[in-house]
Formats: C-alpha cells, structure tokens, sequence
C-alpha cells in the first residue's frame, strides 16, 4: 500500500460556485510580497489613523522583516498594536518615520 503524502499549510477557503473565472483567477494572483507592494504605492492615500501590516512597512523601509523589529527595539520604529494575531503599525506614525522626523516618542 503506497503512503499517501499530506499536504501541510491552511487549506483554502472555496470560492462561491458563481464566480468567473476571471474572478477565480484575481482571488488566487499575487504573493504577499506583490500585494505589499500594492498596498505600499497606494500609502500615501491611506488615513493617518489606518494601520498597515509588517510586509509593507518592510516594502516602504526597504527592509528585511528582522530589521523591522530590530529598528523597534532600537526605537527607529513605533512599537506595533496587537490585534488578536495581527500586528499593524499606525499609518501617521510610519509617514513621521519616513519623513526623518527622528526616533519616535511612544
């Protein structure tokens, strides 16, 4: 009897029966760092009280995602809000990092 292998990861939630297929293929395009880089251009459109993920902040900073918590300890950046599992920073907080505004004040 052969072993069967397991897939491993979450599995994907099945689109509704009524969608195109053009549809079906927008759902599926786009890794995190594309849709990073597409939240990023669209950043200064953004509130000052939105909040955004660590993949753009590591897209806008031009970051590695160790960098990122290296740059909050050192206080180069705010410290993030918890949000159950997600961690997001505040929009207006990151625009006074990239502007060269200095360590931020908690």
């Amino acid at each position: 009897m052969e072993a069967v292998a397991k897939k491993r990861g979450r599995p994907r939630r099945p689109l509704p029966r009524d969608v195109t297929p053009e549809e079906r293929r927008a759902a599926s395009v786009g890794s995190r760092r594309q849709r990073a880089v597409a939240a990023a251009a669209e950043f200064s459109s953004y509130p000052d009280e939105g909040r955004v993920r660590q993949p753009v902040i590591e897209v806008l900073c031009q970051i590695s995602s160790a960098t990122v918590w290296r740059w909050v300890q050192q206080g180069k950046l705010p410290q993030p809000r918890r949000d159950g599992r997600i961690t997001t920073w505040r929009v207006g907080d990151i625009r006074r990092v990239l502007a060269g505004a200095g360590e931020v004040v908690q």
